[in-house]
């Protein structure tokens, strides 16, 4: 009776131990798919622009070049303006933006995602 109960809390303990050994190979394998996600998220480029500008132009219908081909990109969080002379295409370039006056030439993303304001009237 005795060697029994023995045997049983023996067999008990070794199914425990199996079990523990499992958890720990998991967790192992968890953590090191874990860092191996880190290293690849940290090599790549992660892109915190929400509006990016590129080789943006406009042209009016009487040849004038308001805008010739520029690129500027917006973070997150940040504080955003842009300062020049008077006819250096500040205005121009806030209408493009908000889709009143179709660009030319160039591309305009938010969030990503590219934008094309075709259906607009210069």
């Amino acid at each position: 009776m005795e060697f029994t109960k023995f045997y049983k809390r023996d067999k008990v303990c070794k199914q425990l131990e199996n079990q523990e050994e499992e958890q720990r190979k998991r967790l192992r394998q968890l953590f090191i798919d874990h860092e191996s996600l880190v290293k690849e998220c940290t090599s790549l480029e992660i892109d915190k622009q929400i509006v990016r500008v590129k080789n943006l132009t406009k042209y009016y219908e009487d040849g004038f070049r308001a805008l010739h081909g520029i690129s500027f990109g917006i973070e997150e969080s940040s504080i955003f303006g842009l300062l020049g002379p008077n006819g250096a295409g500040k205005t121009t370039t806030f209408n493009l933006l908000t889709g009143l006056i179709s660009k030319t030439k160039g591309h305009i993303s938010y969030f990503m995602k590219y934008i094309d304001y075709k259906t607009r009237k210069n």
